[in-house]
């Protein structure tokens, strides 16, 4: 039996509203890398003033400084990089499993949610990917727009 039919372009109720959740997830880890652009930098600092301060409280005040500076930095980064391909894979999934939903609302002309479109965020990254490929990019930058480059391009090629 088929379900497609012309004259209803409504797609049913658990498709759009497993779409809508799924987009809107998908929508905050975009937005997550957007933040984490401008927010790598903070993070490193307290972090390392942290395990400073820890490595100082454990260890006295030269060689708690000379432990902490280099313990907050590994830290940092080994928690970032974590946090980062966990959030990655997270999209990447949401993804994986928004394809076929997305195939077969296209294949029955279907009207699904448009909540990535409908994002400030989205929108701007969207808008400014051509301009921002051509321009001078920092590692954090560049970071990010793989990351959001990758789960748009998901979205735009589904």
């Amino acid at each position: 039996m088929n379900s497609c039919t012309a004259t209803n372009p409504t797609a049913p109720y658990p498709i759009i509203a497993s779409c809508w959740l799924l987009e809107t997830i998908l929508a905050q880890i975009v937005c997550f890398f957007d933040t984490i652009e401008r927010l790598i930098y903070p993070y490193v600092t307290l972090i390392v003033i942290v395990s400073t301060v820890w490595s100082i409280s454990q260890y006295g005040i030269i060689n708690g400084t000379t432990f902490g500076i280099p313990l907050g930095l590994v830290m940092s980064l080994v928690y970032g990089i974590v946090i980062i391909l966990a959030m990655f894979a997270i999209g990447i999934s949401l993804w994986l499993v928004l394809i076929p939903l997305y195939f077969i609302a296209a294949s029955c002309r279907w009207q699904l949610p448009s909540v990535l479109e409908q994002n400030p965020v989205v929108a701007k990254w969207i808008v400014s990917w051509d301009r921002g490929w051509q321009e001078q990019q920092s590692a954090m930058q560049l970071v990010a727009w793989l990351a959001i480059g990758g789960l748009l391009g998901c979205w735009l090629g589904g």
